[in-house]
């Protein structure tokens, strides 16, 4: 979900998305909610923090160019980290 946040991102740019070689050219407001998909540990509470802000940050980006879908899809993703409650 991470990689295609990314895609997404740069395609909006008009950049190739390819290969990921304009990802260090995203500005930072773009990229810092892609930092909590990083983990340290796989400890399952970390996966699982990360899991939902990539989810968040997907729905983020694909709001910014199909706010309909984004919509649709924000319960049924986000019920996949709310079931670890």
């Amino acid at each position: 979900m991470r990689n295609r946040t990314l895609g997404l991102a740069q395609e909006r740019h008009m950049w190739t998305a390819d290969f990921f070689d304009r990802v260090d050219d995203l500005p930072d407001d773009e990229l810092e909610p892609l930092q909590a998909t990083l983990v340290a540990t796989l400890e399952p509470g970390m996966l699982l923090n990360a899991i939902e802000a990539a989810i968040r940050a997907f729905l983020e980006e694909l709001r910014r160019g199909e706010e309909n879908l984004a919509g649709r899809l924000e319960g049924p993703l986000l019920e996949l980290v709310r079931m670890r409650e």
